[in-house]
């Protein structure tokens, strides 16, 4: 069991993680680890989806 000091701290440091989300780009709350786990699976996926990533020979699909 947490004592209310150790809660109180862990809500300070939740209330800092939840205002500095803003500078990010995905937020995955681990409240189910399963859950979670999928949603940094998916993030992962759609990350090496995004077209600045993907190496595309544009030249090869001009029409002559």
């Amino acid at each position: 069991t947490e004592t209310k000091e150790d809660i109180l701290k862990r809500l300070h440091e939740a209330y800092k993680e939840v205002c500095s989300s803003r500078h990010y780009d995905y937020i995955v709350v681990n409240d189910d680890v399963h859950a979670a786990a999928d949603k940094v699976r998916s993030i992962i996926t759609a990350e090496k989806c995004l077209l600045k990533r993907c190496k595309i020979d544009y030249e090869s699909y001009k029409e002559e």
